[in-house]
């Protein structure tokens, strides 16, 4: 490498490095503005259903509300994510009470469903996590986690009160349940407590059952527990601090949730891991209740709510599902709605987002215009850690192994072209001129010949130890490997050896790929580009550039340390902080090379889980893809 063209392709590189990093703006000020946002799902917990809306606690994704008007055709219209697991919730009046794992309580106004505000949050005082809530005479109850139960004053709900001390509950309160003054108590060490709230003010224990119970539900007289392996215990609480177990149906699953509504009884419950149940029991004899039927769904239901002759089922990770259940012997399952996802990674591709994640598979989104995206498609058995896209192939790194292949040439309709097995835990891939190149760290290097996506064909791999990255330029492919190797300890009375490992980069000619050559090794503990003989190397401590144009010698030609970060409360704005002070560096970089860098600027990279195009930026994260308006102000 010499000259002006060297000095070009460094700068280009150094491009690639600088965008990642932010170092304080100089004259420039950033404007940064949410313009829209899609939201998925994370867990569905609890349900609520109050007139035509159902109000569902969703975990991570917090509180989203149904338009139920239309009960087969339900639709989601609005959501209220305050930044806490939503676990559980009561509704009275235009108010959402939730329980918010490590949040505590979260008020949510929901006078207007369309637009539920959040007005006043009480943290649970401990840190432990927050798992259920009861309402009773404007004082809300919560199970925490650190062996309490919170009492909280919602007289005024805008301003709710701590009250005070929190009653001990000895043990750490899983599910709670109100009947005659009294509060029945799952706990995790396997028993339940009574606690007498006649005097809501100074409660007080008056009796404790063992067994263990994961949820808790009542009729009549009668106090029903869902006891996993053991099946469906009955108490009779007509005496309330005396409970006397009067049945126990002994299901062949493991019972997690009853809901009663009327004389029926909704009992959800695991066929195995993979699988769940919903058994219907007629409790008109309630301390011997009788089959109706029973429905086997994808995993075991959270939470059932009946409306107009309906059951809306929280299925957890599946969403939630609806049942036409007016003759209850024969319950219809007619429509689902999950919009359930962990979205970790975006890509831009013409007038379409595309993106994956851990859950929800890869979705298809119409992003013509930036302020209003719409999801146009998916495909839920898609899921990956990342995504990219060459030409019409988009491929995803499957979970728990593999590479999927699919056709994107249509976006509304993507379908999967091919599954690649082999590689178990892929650390990383490339596609270089219809090869693609993947390293796990069980085995090391494959290749494959994708020219026809529909039936690659593995034609080479490599054993290599602990592979991590890989970067291919022609023939040539730098692989961070880890080696092992023995050092000299120099210590008193005598010098030791101690063996150390180090990540470096592995330089191979590829031009015989049955049997790479290993043609170099220097040190580096990544590589985040190689192009054109350059190589950018290295981490958010150290960056450095080398040139391999000697294959035998690679040359250092930069080296800079101690790089200083900017971050942000929000990751996304931490991110695009990051992209634009890239700005600044190629203005510096211009200056010490006395090169012009502004062509470049248009020079595609993505950071991860990040795009931007055309003042705006797509950002994915959590259950969200949120879409930003990027502006710089220069400074005169």
């Amino acid at each position: 490498m010499g000259g002006r063209t060297g000095i070009t392709r460094l700068a280009l590189s150094l491009y690639l490095v600088l965008v990642l990093v932010a170092v304080g703006f100089a004259q420039d000020s950033l404007s940064i503005e949410k313009v829209a946002e899609l939201s998925s799902w994370s867990f569905a917990y609890d349900l609520e259903i109050q007139g035509e809306f159902a109000y569902l606690a969703c975990g991570a994704s917090g509180l989203r509300v149904l338009d139920i008007s239309d009960i087969t055709n339900f639709v989601e219209i609005s959501y209220c994510d305050f930044g806490q697991d939503a676990r559980s919730l009561k509704i009275e009046g235009n108010y959402a009470y939730i329980a918010a794992c490590h949040g505590g309580l979260q008020v949510i106004d929901i006078s207007n469903p369309y637009n539920p505000l959040e007005v006043a949050s009480v943290p649970s005082g401990s840190g432990y996590p927050t798992e259920d809530i009861l309402l009773s005479n404007g004082i809300v109850f919560l199970a925490t986690g650190n062996k309490s139960i919170q009492k909280i004053d919602i007289t005024t709900p805008t301003t709710p009160v701590a009250m005070g001390a929190y009653l001990e509950a000895h043990e750490t309160p899983r599910k709670l349940y109100l009947y005659a003054d009294h509060i029945y108590v799952c706990t995790d060490k396997g028993t339940m407590q009574i606690i007498d709230i006649e005097d809501a003010r100074n409660p007080k224990i008056v009796g404790q059952l063992g067994g263990w119970a994961g949820d808790l539900e009542g009729f009549d007289n009668f106090l029903y527990e869902a006891c996993g392996d053991s099946g469906l215990k009955i108490l009779d609480i007509s005496s309330p601090d005396k409970p006397e177990e009067v049945n126990r149906l002994g299901l062949l699953d493991k019972v997690n949730h009853i809901s009663i509504i009327g004389k029926t009884a909704f009992v959800g419950a695991w066929k195995d891991s993979a699988m769940g149940m919903l058994y219907i029991l007629d409790l008109t004899n309630p301390d011997a209740p009788s089959m109706i039927s029973s429905l086997e769904f994808e995993s075991a239901p959270q939470d059932i709510c009946v409306h107009d002759g309906y059951a809306l089922v929280c299925l957890g990770y599946d969403g939630i599902t609806i049942l036409k259940i007016r003759d209850l012997n024969e319950p219809e399952r007619l429509k689902d709605l999950n919009h359930q996802a962990v979205i970790v990674d975006v890509v831009l591709n013409g007038n379409f987002a595309y993106t994956t994640g851990w859950m929800g598979g890869m979705r298809v989104i119409d992003i013509i215009d930036p302020t209003n995206p719409r999801i146009i498609a998916s495909i839920a058995e898609a899921s990956g850690l990342n995504i990219r896209i060459d030409e019409d192939i988009a491929s995803i790194p499957n979970i728990p192994k593999g590479i999927k292949l699919l056709d994107v040439s249509t976006p509304d309709s993507p379908y999967l072209l091919s599954y690649i097995e082999e590689p178990r835990v892929i650390q990383c891939y490339v596609i270089e001129d219809d090869r693609l190149y993947a390293v796990d760290r069980d085995y090391g290097l494959w290749i494959y010949d994708i020219s026809q996506p529909s039936q690659p064909i593995l034609i080479a791999k490599h054993p290599l130890y602990f592979a991590s990255e890989i970067k291919v330029d022609k023939n040539i492919a730098c692989i961070v490997e880890v080696d092992t190797f023995r050092v000299e300890v120099l210590s008193y009375p005598k010098s030791s050896e101690v063996l150390q490992s180090e990540s470096r980069v592995h330089v191979y000619d590829l031009k015989n790929i049955d049997n790479p050559e290993l043609l170099s090794v220097f040190p580096a503990s990544g590589i985040i580009s190689f192009t054109n003989n350059i190589v950018i190397s290295g981490n958010l401590d150290q960056l450095m550039v080398w040139d391999i144009e000697d294959l035998l010698q690679p040359k250092r030609v930069y080296l800079k340390n101690t790089i200083r970060l900017t971050f942000y409360k929000d990751r996304n704005i931490s991110k695009i902080h990051s992209y634009v002070e890239m700005l600044n560096m190629i203005h510096e970089a211009s200056d010490a090379t006395g090169v012009d860098l502004k062509r470049i600027l248009g020079n595609p990279y993505r950071p991860g889980g990040i795009e931007f195009r055309d003042g705006f930026a797509y950002c994915a994260g959590n259950t969200n893809l949120s879409i930003y308006r990027v502006e710089i102000q220069h400074e005169k």
